[in-house]
């Protein structure tokens, strides 16, 4: 996806002046603030789409299963009652719907982006680095509730991806965390995940 933006202005400042009325020389002064700033960079994005079986009504996959491989029901709002088996049928499917699915890509990554990435980079063994900037929220949540884990890098490990973890407020520890993995990379070692911990600083909203 292409992205870009704009923005425009300047500065213009100095003393007020009109000719045979006022000299605020010393005194009075205008100023006028603006920009330019042209952008143009091309992005990669993640989203979560439906497989063909759901398409279809069939919600029966495991993303729709507990741990102990029971059903987590999906209610019919008419009926007040989970569907049965968790399908819906293909009648109660708009044909609106239907037609709109065919706009929709097929999955091609894990269920979730942090997974799916760090998966997908394992698997192809891609020469890149995955960084981690950990502030130790998750919004509104603490790390100590988010994760059970004793570090986001070791979700790297799960993946089949080399990690290492550096304080995230340390500038030459970051440099040479991050050369570190570049240089894995580049040498064909495959991808390498970047934990780098630092503190919130200022507020964060999903919005």
């Amino acid at each position: 996806m292409l992205s870009s933006s704009n923005t425009f202005g300047g500065v213009v400042s100095g003393p007020v002046w009109i000719p045979k009325l006022y000299n605020g020389h010393n005194r009075s002064f205008f100023t006028f603030n603006g920009e330019l700033y042209r952008e143009r960079r091309s992005t990669q994005g993640f989203g979560i789409y439906p497989t063909d079986r759901m398409k279809r009504g069939d919600l029966t996959e495991t993303f729709f299963r507990r741990a102990d491989g029971s059903f987590i029901p999906i209610m019919d709002l008419n009926a007040k009652s989970p569907f049965p088996g968790n399908q819906i049928p293909a009648s109660r499917i708009s044909p609106i719907s239907q037609k709109l699915f065919q706009f929709w890509p097929a999955p091609n990554l894990g269920p979730t982006e942090f997974g799916g990435v760090n998966n997908f980079a394992g698997v192809s063994r891609a020469p890149c680095v995955l960084i981690c900037q950990n502030n130790q929220w998750a919004i509104s949540t603490p790390g100590s509730v988010q994760t059970a884990a004793a570090s986001i890098a070791l979700k790297g490990l799960g993946y089949g991806i080399d990690a290492i973890r550096a304080d995230g407020n340390d500038a030459v520890a970051v440099y040479y965390a991050v050369r570190h993995a570049a240089d894995h990379a580049r040498r064909g070692d495959g991808p390498m995940f970047v934990e780098l911990l630092t503190y919130r600083v200022s507020a964060h909203s999903s919005q």
